[in-house]
């Protein structure tokens, strides 16, 4: 077994239609020898080209940090993520969430988005899909959706010196209004106030949004993010399903006989897509004409 990294070229003769093509192979020689993650990290490592593409993984390598890391790489990524990875994120956003229907979660700052999608299976089971992504940018409102103003607008801009002007009393009242927790000295109070203002002011909205969206909101399909993820995560899958179409199988037990079928396997699957695309021919019969004339000489 090996880690593979694909993209995908336009089917010559299809429109809308792509073959895979794969970029970079990092072997997998025993059980526990890497996580996925760390493989993914490799694979950034070795890239060398000087635009970074978006990248597209499935829930073995999805988490916030993950995400972050490949943004300070220079990419972007659309991740499927476990409902076991950021429990707490997921259980929010699939509050009161009807199927067919999707929430978000965007951070400003670091412009990841984190979008849970409900779906029913063929039983009519509802279940969840859990995107994490850096591809999308959102414009989060100041105001409700009942245009009253939010926590932000309510709570005014605290400053350190102004706060030292005031009596223990004062400051005890503006903690009381607040529901700021109460200091034992002057500068304690001053701290609390000042680390309540500042917090408000840089996450209020965000929380505002959150919380209206919990509480009845949510967005009616199409959903960009995973219809962008189940585009493009199962290149690797239709690779596959080519290759067994006509392969020959034989038990391997030697590793290094593995590694060299294994690369000789991507070798045959990209000179095929290679020569389609000056010369199409169809997957089963270009392997025809193509061992024909490997015995032929």
């Amino acid at each position: 077994m090996n880690y593979l990294a694909a993209t995908a070229v336009q089917n010559p003769i299809k429109d809308g239609s792509k073959i895979p093509y794969v970029l970079d192979i990092l072997p997998h020689l025993k059980v526990g020898d890497a996580a996925p993650r760390e493989n993914l990290k490799e694979f950034l490592n070795r890239w060398k080209e000087i635009q970074h593409p978006h990248i597209v993984v499935d829930a073995a390598f999805g988490s916030l940090d993950m995400a972050s890391t490949v943004n300070d790489w220079g990419g972007t990524a659309t991740l499927s993520c476990n409902s076991s990875t950021h429990c707490f994120l997921w259980e929010v956003l699939s509050t009161n969430l009807p199927p067919g229907t999707w929430r978000i979660a965007y951070h400003p700052e670091t412009h990841l988005l984190a979008s849970c999608h409900a779906v029913t299976d063929d039983n009519g089971k509802k279940h969840y899909q859990q995107i994490i992504s850096s591809h999308w940018t959102v414009e989060l409102p100041i105001e409700d959706a009942d245009g009253n103003p939010t926590v932000e607008d309510q709570m005014p801009v605290f400053k350190e010196e102004e706060l030292a002007k005031l009596k223990v009393a004062q400051l005890r009242e503006i903690c009381k209004k607040y529901q700021i927790r109460q200091g034992k000295k002057k500068g304690d109070f001053i701290e609390k106030i000042l680390k309540r203002s500042e917090t408000v002011h840089q996450h209020a909205h965000q929380v505002d949004h959150i919380f209206k969206s919990i509480s009845s909101d949510q967005i009616s399909d199409p959903a960009p993010p995973h219809d962008l993820y189940k585009e493009w995560f199962s290149l690797i899958d239709k690779a596959d399903k080519r290759w067994y179409s006509v392969e020959d199988s034989h038990r391997h037990e030697a590793w290094q006989t593995k590694l060299a079928l294994g690369i000789l396997r991507i070798a045959v699957m990209n000179a095929w897509v290679y020569a389609s695309n000056f010369n199409y021919a169809h997957w089963i019969a270009w392997r025809e004409s193509l061992l024909k004339e490997l015995l032929a000489k």
